[in-house]
C-alpha cells in the first residue's frame, strides 16, 4: 500500500476471492524485474573492484610456518581484515633475505642468530632451544639429556648450508670440540628428517618446536645440556618505508605474540 501511495497507481486487485495484479502492477512487475537484474550487475561490477583495490603483503619465511602457528596467526588476521591478501614463499634463509634486500618482500621471517641487527628492525615471534634427535633404538635414547660433546662420533643429519640453522649447528658442535660427520644434507621438511632418523642411519641437532610437531613415532627428543636458544622473527629493513597496510600487520603481532 505504501508502494501504491508513493506512486499514485493500484498495483493489486483486492477481491474476495484473493489479490491479482492489476494492469499497472504488471507494467510494475517488469521493470521490478529490470531493477533487481541491474542491481545484480551492478554489485558484480563492485565486487571486481574489490578484489582488485585489496592490499597484498609479501611475505618471506623460512620453513617454520607451521610448526610455529605462524598460518594460524596470518588467518586470524585476515579474518579482521578480509581484504587484505598475503603472497607467501617458504625457503630457505639466505634466499629470504636475498628476497627482502632486492625488497621483492615486505617482511622476512627468519632466525635472528646471524642477522646484522643495526640494519633491520626486528619483532620477535618465537623462541625455541637446539636438542637432538635420535632412534628409539638408539643407545642414547632411555637418557633424559645429552652433551654435545657425547655424540662427535655420530653421523649427522643437517640442514643445507643456505640454512641458518646450519650455522647454529656446526658451530655449537664446534664449540663442543668436534666437526660434525654430515651424511645428510637436508632442505625445509622436518619429516624427511625424521625418517632417516627413524631408521637409525643418522641423528640430527635441530628446534625443539619443529621437530616436536607432528613427530614420528620411532623418534625420540633428547634436550641438550648445553642451552642453545634461537629466536624467529618478523624483519624488515630499517631503511625501508612500510606501507600502511604492513604497519597494520606488524602492529597486530606486536599485540599478539609476546615473548
Amino acid at each position: 500500500m505504501s508502494l501504491e501511495t508513493e506512486l499514485g497507481v493500484k498495483l493489486f486487485s483486492r477481491e474476495k476471492r484473493g489479490v491479482r495484479l492489476t494492469q499497472a502492477g504488471i507494467c510494475f512487475l517488469e521493470h521490478a524485474y529490470d531493477m533487481i537484474e541491474q542491481y545484480k550487475k551492478m554489485k558484480d561490477s563492485m565486487a571486481r573492484f574489490a578484489t582488485a583495490c585489496s592490499e597484498v603483503i609479501n611475505l618471506a619465511s623460512i620453513p617454520v610456518m607451521i610448526q610455529y602457528h605462524l598460518t594460524e596467526i596470518i588467518s586470524e588476521f585476515r579474518m579482521l581484515y578480509p581484504n587484505i591478501s598475503f603472497n607467501l614463499i617458504e625457503a630457505e634463509s639466505e634466499s629470504v633475505m636475498m628476497s627482502l634486500r632486492k625488497a621483492e618482500r615486505d617482511f622476512a621471517i627468519v632466525r635472528t642468530d646471524y642477522l646484522e641487527q643495526e640494519q633491520y628492525n626486528i619483532r620477535p615471534l618465537v623462541e625455541d632451544r637446539l636438542v637432538a634427535l635420535v632412534s628409539e633404538k638408539h643407545p642414547l635414547a632411555q637418557r633424559t639429556s645429552v652433551s654435545l660433546g657425547e655424540l662427535r662420533k655420530e653421523r649427522f643429519i643437517l640442514p643445507t648450508t643456505q640454512s641458518d640453522l646450519y650455522r647454529i649447528c656446526v658451530n655449537a658442535c664446534a664449540g663442543a670440540g668436534f666437526m660434525p660427520n654430515i651424511v645428510y644434507a637436508i632442505s625445509g621438511k622436518p619429516e624427511i628428517t625424521q625418517r632417516f632418523v627413524r631408521k637409525g642411519d643418522a641423528i640430527t641437532i635441530a628446534m625443539e618446536k619443529v621437530m616436536s610437531f607432528n613427530l614420528l613415532d620411532g623418534c625420540r627428543i633428547l634436550p641438550i645440556s648445553e642451552q642453545i636458544i634461537s629466536t624467529t622473527a618478523l624483519v624488515w629493513p630499517k631503511t625501508a618505508k612500510l606501507r600502511p597496510v604492513c604497519k597494520v600487520f606488524e602492529n597486530y603481532l606486536a599485540l599478539h605474540i609476546q615473548i
